[in-house]
């Protein structure tokens, strides 16, 4: 693998004004040139972005007496290179953090269609589906987007065919909250406000106290090389309540992945009680959910509260600004029911590998292989498979440069696929009943072939979809290369012959990326109705009306906002409809077809 470079241009220099209506980057190619080590490493904050524009090869500066630096720049960054590539960002306001999420608003609206056809989505989930498709994005449309994902789960991955991840939760949280790209990491910080240290980004290690017996075990843990975590909860009884300033979304989310999880492991018992004040319940050992704003999603590992333990009172766990998701909350109740990152097991080398010159300077160590050893069971890495679709994995683009894939599965179709936070795979739940002893009595609701259903998508996927579930953008080009990209190939072409085929510009950040590889559509192979774009087949039904033999049994007489749908005469990837193209009417006066 190509070692990535280094950005070419101080990220403090910001000389020029950035477009909507101009091409996005995309490095040239050749599997061991400069030009391919770039497109590893493609910073696409508008601070380190230089812009030519297409029709007039000039700056548009917000300061004009910069243009000379900035063509000075560029001519020093790329001597000796036959011809670089430039991105661009929307700078309107919000435009472009609404573009940079993209692809997560594409699955947002995806889980609203899957939602819609269960007859289980709520007003607010149909008219936040129905403003993404009109880009209408306001501050209720995020509220219904809320909305949407807390009433999702990986049940909902079969039918849609692709998961929400951190990463799509991190360009939310940006959407939301007015953030400039790669600015969030929900799960990725090194401490907390009150100055508690955080491995891995979200694992708190409990304040010391020297005089405690079990610190002085702990200590010595690890300085044997030994990574610690705390006690399993004795008989899975385990009590919770809510801080004062525990947010009301916080409080839901928690509450619903609590209620999850009790569904499928029966030996847990989740009990909330009440808090006596800021920082303790009414009962120990105990958790408190809280939100500190700023402080990302974080928890103890295990339980660490209570008499002759590391906290005297409850332990904290904190859902912040940003973290107030079914999913985010089950990450973090994974690690106070004494779960660590699934990607830190040994066996992982199996199945991915880590690029360590793609990480941040100072976080290869948070990659790193660990032994976790809780106090009173020993090992928590249960033995058992490999899970990708763990809620406890890392992102692909763990503690990553912005562009860069640090965790690489050997099945590049599971890259968008590892981090998701739709809640507890079935690898999950099977390891709490091993940890709490009730293994043979846990009712999974996600499936076991769940991950192999989704790769088997990922072959499927045809522009303007790329292949790791982002957008094409529409009527890209690049300087220099031929413009290829059209409606009839989804915008996706191979203008400069790279060695990985097709590719386009995406809408906003895919995987920290603004382009990505992508299958042309054929318009020769374009299906319609009574054939789905998935090849399966629309059944007649009575309802709705709209469906009928002319149509193909194809319409959308709901609103869906991802178009025409069909239920189908077999399963269809997992669910039991598709979406689908009508035929063409033809017109009765000229014979053509309209």
């Amino acid at each position: 693998m190509p070692t990535p470079r280094e950005p070419l241009f101080d990220p403090s220099f910001e000389p020029c004004v950035l477009s909507a209506s101009d091409p996005g980057p995309k490095s040239p190619s050749g599997s061991n040139s400069p030009y391919n080590q770039l497109k590893q490493h493609e910073d696409v904050t508008p601070r380190t972005l230089f812009h030519r524009r297409r029709r007039h090869d000039r700056c548009r500066c917000t300061v004009c007496l910069l243009c000379p630096m900035s063509i000075a720049l560029l001519v020093i960054a790329v001597v000796g290179l036959q011809k670089f590539h430039f991105a661009s960002v929307d700078r309107r306001p919000d435009a472009g953090r609404y573009v940079n999420a993209a692809a997560a608003l594409r699955k947002v609206t995806q889980l609203v269609g899957a939602h819609m056809r269960d007859g289980g989505a709520s007003a607010g989930e149909i008219e936040a589906g129905s403003n993404i498709h009109t880009g209408n994005i306001s501050g209720q449309t995020l509220s219904g987007i809320s909305t949407v994902l807390n009433n999702a789960n990986l049940q909902d991955a079969m039918k849609t065919g692709s998961v929400i991840t951190i990463d799509d939760m991190n360009r939310l949280a940006e959407c939301k909250f007015g953030e400039a790209l790669g600015e969030v990491h929900l799960e990725e910080q090194s401490t907390t406000s009150a100055g508690v240290l955080l491995l891995q980004g979200d694992m708190a290690v409990p304040i010391h106290n020297e005089s405690n017996a079990t610190w002085r075990a702990h200590a010595r843990k690890l300085s044997a090389g030994q990574h610690w975590m705390g006690r399993t909860w004795k008989n899975g009884d385990v009590r919770y309540c809510f801080s004062p300033n525990a947010t009301p979304e916080a409080r839901e989310a928690w509450a619903l992945a609590v209620g999850s999880l009790k569904e499928q492991v029966p030996c847990l018992h989740l009990e909330e009680v009440t808090a006596v004040d800021s920082s303790d319940c009414s009962v120990l050992p105990s958790i408190m959910v809280m939100s500190v704003p700023r402080d990302g999603c974080w928890s103890h590992i295990g339980q660490v509260s209570g008499d002759l333990n590391f906290l005297v009172g409850s332990q904290p766990l904190n859902l912040g600004r940003g973290c107030e998701s079914s999913g985010l909350a089950a990450h973090q109740l994974g690690h106070a029911l004494g779960l660590p990152h699934e990607q830190s097991r040994p066996e992982r080398s199996g199945h991915l590998a880590v690029n360590p010159s793609a990480v941040r300077d100072g976080m290869v160590e948070q990659l790193a292989v660990k032994s976790w050893v809780v106090e009173t069971t020993g090992s928590a890495q249960v033995p058992q498979e490999y899970d990708l679709l763990s809620v406890m994995h890392f992102p692909a683009t763990a503690f990553g440069k912005r562009g860069l894939i640090t965790l690489v599965p050997h099945d590049t179709r599971a890259t968008a696929l590892m981090g998701q936070r739709m809640g507890f795979s079935a690898g999950d739940v099977q390891k709490l009943g091993s940890l709490y002893g009730c293994r043979p009595d846990v009712s999974p609701m996600a499936s076991t072939e769940l991950l192999d259903a989704l790769k088997r998508r990922v072959d499927d996927l045809v522009a303007p979809v790329t292949k790791d579930q982002c957008l094409c953008k529409e009527h890209w080009a690049v300087e220099g290369m031929i413009r290829c990209a059209s409606a009839e190939n989804g915008w996706c072409c191979d203008p400069d012959e790279d060695p990985g085929g097709s590719w386009c510009v995406t809408e906003g950040s895919c995987l920290g990326r603004v382009w990505d590889y992508c299958k042309p559509r054929s318009p020769t192979e374009e299906r319609t109705a009574p054939v789905t774009v998935r090849g399966c087949r629309c059944r007649s039904m009575p309802t709705p009306q709209c469906a009928t033999e002319e149509t193909g049994f194809c319409c959308n007489s709901d609103g869906d906002p991802n178009g025409n749908w069909c239920r189908t005469e077999e399963p269809c990837g997992g669910a039991d409809y598709d979406y689908c193209m009508p035929p063409r009417k033809s017109n009765t006066t000229s014979g053509q077809q309209v």
